[in-house]
C-alpha cells in the first residue's frame, strides 16, 4: 500500500509540476480542539533533500545533453527550410517535392525523438526518485505517529493525505450507514 501511494505521488508530482508552485488554497478555519494536522511540501522535500538534489542534478545533465541533440536537429531543419525558401523557384517540381518531403520527415523524426526523450527521462526520474519518496513517506508516517498528528497532507498542490491516524477512518461507518438506507 505504501509503495502504491508513493508511486501515485511520484506520478502526480512529476506530471503536474506547476502544482508544486506555492499556492495558498482557500481554507475555512475550523476549531478541531486538540487534533493536530500537518502539511509537508513533498515536492520541495524531494528537490531540497541531498539525495533528491543528487538525482535531479544527474538527470538534468543527461537531459541537457539530449536537449543539445534536439537543438542540433532543429538547426538542421531550419537550414533545410532556408535552403528551400532560397532555391524553390530554381528547382523543378520533383526537387521541390523531394525537399519538402525531406523537411517533413526530419520534423517528424525530431518530434518523435523529443517525445521519446521526454518519456525516457520521465520514467528514469520516477524510478530514481521512488526510493527517496518511499523514505520520505515512511519518515512522515513515523513523525505522524510519534508526534500524534491526526492527518498530514501534501501541500505541494496535489493535496494527498500522506499520513492519517487510522482511528479517524470513517469508511466502515459510512458503509454500514449506507447499507442501512437500502
Amino acid at each position: 500500500m505504501k509503495k502504491k501511494l508513493a508511486s501515485i505521488l511520484v506520478g502526480l508530482i512529476l506530471v503536474f509540476p506547476a502544482l508544486g508552485e506555492e499556492k495558498t488554497p482557500a481554507v475555512k478555519s475550523v476549531n478541531l480542539g486538540n487534533v493536530k494536522i500537518g502539511f509537508v511540501n513533498l515536492r520541495r522535500a524531494i528537490e531540497e533533500s541531498e539525495r533528491g538534489k543528487q538525482i535531479l542534478s544527474s538527470l538534468q545533465k543527461e537531459i541537457d545533453q539530449a536537449q543539445a541533440k534536439l537543438d542540433q536537429g532543429k538547426k538542421e531543419i531550419e537550414a533545410l527550410e532556408k535552403e528551400y525558401k532560397e532555391n524553390k523557384d530554381k528547382w523543378d517540381e520533383a526537387t521541390r517535392q523531394s525537399k519538402l518531403a525531406e523537411i517533413q520527415i526530419k520534423k517528424s523524426q525530431l518530434g518523435k525523438q523529443a517525445y521519446d526523450y521526454q518519456t525516457y527521462y520521465q520514467k528514469r526520474q520516477n524510478e530514481q526518485l521512488q526510493p527517496v519518496i518511499n523514505d520520505l513517506v515512511q519518515l512522515i508516517e513515523e513523525i505522524g505517529k510519534k508526534e500524534k498528528y491526526a492527518v498530514i497532507f501534501d501541500s505541494s498542490g496535489v493535496g494527498l493525505i500522506l499520513y492519517a491516524d487510522p482511528t479517524l477512518d470513517l469508511t466502515d461507518k459510512i458503509i454500514k450507514q449506507y447499507n442501512l438506507k437500502k
